[in-house]
């Protein structure tokens, strides 16, 4: 065979080798899509493939306040990208974030223990997805949606809007390539209504619905991109990254009672985004990112007290 044609078969290999999937758990249609690894190709495959309304036998359970094993597929991961994990209480119309992944997801074969937050309300039949923004090649968003439980309380929760963008057909936003999507403070183009960290879906006792902010969040940690804002840029060449993940990830963690501060007291059942301010062992603290469950003072996300309060 010449070295023409062999070129030409790897061009068009190429592109399908360079995709990943959900395994576990188990995604609707699994079993009879043969093309699973593939991104969404259409905007009638938004949410989930097309398949949120299929329902059936919950192949997962998730717990409030504990993690839950999500396991991806995969070998080709164009260049990772950032990743959010999110729960649908009304058949796939709106989903609200538990989890976040910054830079570095995913890697091959990556497995995850995703933070489940306490207070979390109870639900049979929610829709559980997995959303990833590859950093390299054509813009895309893969998305895939599993049956699950949920164990949890008897309330309701605000979570964060789940991030759109990459919709094929939509001609809505798109991110730009080679750089890892900050779901805090994206980069878009062709934006007319982008989805920022202050919208809210509520979720539990009721009616889901969403809520829009009327001030968008301040501060946090911004990615700049480092490559163009085409929002059809061609397959590009470059190494995959293995191994463990070391992008910048928003654990939810267990909560505990909240301490002093009045009205502005941190409460571990509330979610807070970035710029949100919170009361706790009588210093005040700042939120960097979105996170829910995580005591002031333990972690990188609330940094150093700004003082009394």
């Amino acid at each position: 065979m010449s070295f023409a044609k062999l070129a030409v078969l790897a061009a068009v290999a190429a592109p399908a080798l360079a995709h990943m999937k959900m395994t576990d758990p188990k995604p609707f249609r699994y079993d009879t899509d043969s093309d699973y690894l593939a991104a969404l190709s259409q905007p009638a495959q938004f949410p989930c493939k097309g398949y949120a309304g299929d329902g059936g036998p919950a192949t997962g359970t998730l717990t409030a306040g504990s993690t839950f094993s999500v396991q991806l597929s995969g070998s080709a991961v164009h260049g990772g990208g950032s990743c959010q994990f999110s729960l649908s209480y009304d058949g796939g119309k709106t989903f609200g974030v538990i989890h976040q992944i910054i830079g570095n997801c995913p890697t091959e074969n990556q497995k995850f223990d995703v933070p489940v937050p306490a207070g979390l309300p109870s639900a049979q039949g929610a829709i559980f997805a997995w959303t990833w923004f590859n950093k390299i090649g054509n813009r895309e968003i893969y998305m895939n949606c599993a049956p699950v439980d949920v164990m949890g309380s008897s309330g309701s929760m605000e979570l964060p809007r789940m991030f759109e963008a990459n919709i094929p057909g939509g001609g809505g936003c798109t991110v730009p390539e080679t750089t890892d999507v900050d779901f805090n403070n994206p980069q878009l183009t062709n934006c007319p209504s982008p989805i920022t960290p202050d919208q809210k879906v509520t979720v539990g006792s009721g009616a889901p619905t969403t809520s829009t902010g009327t001030t968008a969040p301040t501060g946090g940690e911004t990615t700049t991109p480092t490559g163009g804002d085409d929002p059809c840029p061609t397959e590009s060449d470059g190494g995959e990254p293995t191994g463990t993940p070391t992008g910048t990830t928003m654990p939810t963690g267990t909560a505990t009672p909240p301490t002093t501060g009045g009205g502005n007291a941190w409460d571990a059942a509330k979610v807070y985004v970035s710029g949100d301010s919170a009361c706790y062992n009588s210093q005040t603290y700042t939120a960097k990112w979105w996170t829910q469950g995580e005591t002031p003072g333990a972690g990188d996300v609330w940094g150093t007290p700004a003082g009394a309060c």
